[in-house]
């Protein structure tokens, strides 16, 4: 059986490596590829099956999919969907105003890091749920003068190679923006602050167009710093008249609320950030300033806090930037993935041997050790990716994601 599955597995690979083309879609060969990829399955148990073809890249699936009528219903599935979803999650980042992903393993390692298909030259930033991302472009186009022309595009970032994108934007935005995608219905909402009396907007994909959300908040809000979607809800960290917020926004009622923290958000000499962990709104804080603690807190059902990770990084970050000549800095956390704390580093005074003003670093909390100093990681909009089947396309002028 062994032996058997791993001649199964080379066929697999095999075939990924073939572009498909007219031959591969004939009837006559449709029908024996059918024949034996029907005889294949029924001597693998169906948990083998879903086991080795969850293993694939997305690529490769959305090609299997026209192999057989069987594995189309089988890939095609919602069971499948979850299950693979669930068994690739890997960390979607910005560097460079380049798109890229790695596993929690290689989060600290960049010559690991994998290039989306996707790329843009003037890619902003961007924001992803339930493995669809959600890119914000903006260009400086000299037409006789110069001005900002700024448009999203919605797409799979490890399927697909051109993003669809939405009309170009008659408003100013804000750098940070929240993105929803329900892959029940199908349809997504893009949660934007507008720069003029600080209001939001969403554009809705069910009716193609931006509106105002059925509610506006009572408070204003001034500066988001950080939205993520986690499951039906945005939540946005955000300044607000006096002091800074936890909010949330469901996305299908689209009520809003005030979250209380288990810590306050107004220390300046701490770093706070947000992201999806385990299916739950995550809340780190890093700091303050000479006394470097690092708590982490899951929001769960019944919007309770729970917390998961408190370490004093105080002199194991002294000691390891000292080394360098760095002492006077700034950490920041950018995700927390598995065992893996990924932390920034905003060096005040640069030092000649060290060439860059921001560098990185991995807390392991497993064996409570830091990693070498990862120089230039220059990341942005660093976003937790659960793997998807689906890819969006564009139907009589509008997206359709499926």
């Amino acid at each position: 059986m062994i032996k058997f599955c791993c001649c199964w597995t080379s066929f697999l690979a095999i075939f990924m490596e073939q572009e498909p083309d007219d031959s591969m879609v004939s009837s006559e060969q449709e029908r024996h590829t059918e024949e034996e990829m029907v005889s294949l399955s029924s001597i693998l148990p169906d948990e083998l099956v879903t086991k080795i073809l969850i293993s694939l890249p997305v690529k490769s699936i959305c090609r299997f999919k026209v192999v057989s009528r069987p594995w189309q219903s089988l890939l095609s599935s919602s069971h499948f969907a979850i299950t693979f979803s669930l068994s690739n999650t890997r960390s979607l980042f910005l560097q460079n105003n380049q798109m890229f992903f790695a596993s929690a393993e290689n989060i600290n390692n960049p010559s690991s890091y994998t290039k989306t298909a996707f790329q843009h030259q003037d890619l902003t930033s961007m924001a992803c749920h339930n493995g669809i991302a959600c890119c914000l472009v903006k260009s400086i186009i000299q037409d006789g003068y110069f001005r900002r022309d700024s448009f999203f595009t919605v797409g799979n970032p490890l399927a697909q190679k051109q993003f669809m994108g939405l009309p170009r934007l008659a408003f100013g935005v804000q750098k940070i923006f929240g993105f929803y995608f329900n892959p029940i219905d199908k349809k997504f909402k893009i949660l934007v602050g507008t720069r003029k009396n600080c209001s939001c907007l969403i554009f809705d994909s069910s009716i193609g167009r931006w509106r105002r959300p059925r509610n506006q908040p009572n408070f204003r809000i001034h500066t988001p710093w950080f939205m993520v979607c986690v499951g039906f809800t945005c939540y946005v960290l955000c300044n607000g008249e006096n002091e800074r917020h936890l909010l949330a926004l469901d996305m299908e009622t689209e009520e809003w609320e005030i979250i209380l923290t288990p810590t306050r958000l107004n220390d300046k000499d701490c770093s706070y950030r947000i992201h999806e962990r385990d299916s739950c709104l995550c809340l780190i804080q890093v700091g303050p300033h000479s006394q470097e603690q690092a708590h982490a807190w899951l929001l769960t059902e019944g919007k309770k806090w729970v917390e998961v990770m408190n370490a004093d990084l105080t002199s194991l970050l002294f000691k390891k930037l000292g080394r360098l000549g760095v002492y006077d800095f700034f950490a920041s956390a950018n995700l927390f993935i598995g065992d893996i704390l990924l932390i920034h580093i905003q060096n005040r005074r640069p030092v000649n041997f060290l060439s860059n003003t921001s560098v990185g670093i991995t807390y392991n909390t497993n064996n409570a050790r830091l990693s070498e100093v990862i120089e230039d990681p220059n990341m942005s909009c660093v976003f937790l990716n659960r793997s998807s089947l689906f890819t969006a396309e564009k139907k009589n002028g509008e997206i359709h994601i499926g």
